[in-house]
């Protein structure tokens, strides 16, 4: 999860993974492009060419993928309305839209797991110091990145407390 825009009301996470997305991208445009040109070359009859049926398979499983698959979170803490949004996304359907009020979130820690002898890392909050919430389902490699994010994570609680006192 990587800060996407931060000011000094709001802080937005994204987790999206493009390489997923790209790729996904690239075979269903790569597919239809291959159907079209053999389409092109051989006329509507060309049905029965195996780079028409390949075509037709990576244009439509690309796509659908696309359209059906890829997860994407985000996260909001903004100061002016004073909560915590979460958002989980696969493909084009939301999974879940969730709100909490700032004043809830007391902590910021960064959860480690080891995948494959490698460290894995995600970014929690503790609301009303008794559940850690997890911003994101997904792990990332990328330590400073999400070390940057929960320290300012922190102190905009930090400061959303300040400010209610």
């Amino acid at each position: 999860m990587e800060v996407t825009s931060y000011t000094q009301n709001e802080i937005r996470l994204e987790d999206n993974p493009w390489l997923e997305r790209t790729l996904m991208m690239v075979f269903g445009v790569g597919g239809i492009i291959l159907l079209l040109s053999t389409m092109n070359q051989h006329g509507f009859q060309a049905w029965y060419r195996f780079t028409f049926q390949v075509g037709a398979i990576c244009g439509i499983g690309g796509i659908t993928a696309f359209l059906l698959l890829g997860y994407r979170s985000f996260a909001v803490l903004d100061l002016k309305k004073k909560n915590l949004s979460l958002t989980e996304k696969k493909g084009v359907k939301t999974l879940s839209n969730r709100q909490f009020p700032l004043s809830h979130l007391t902590d910021v820690r960064l959860d480690r797991k080891t995948i494959k002898e490698q460290q894995k890392y995600r970014i929690s909050v503790q609301i009303n110091s008794q559940e850690w919430l997890p911003l994101s389902q997904r792990f990332g490699a990328d330590l400073p990145t999400y070390e940057a994010s929960g320290r300012k994570i922190q102190g905009l609680i930090l400061s959303s407390e300040t400010n209610a006192q």
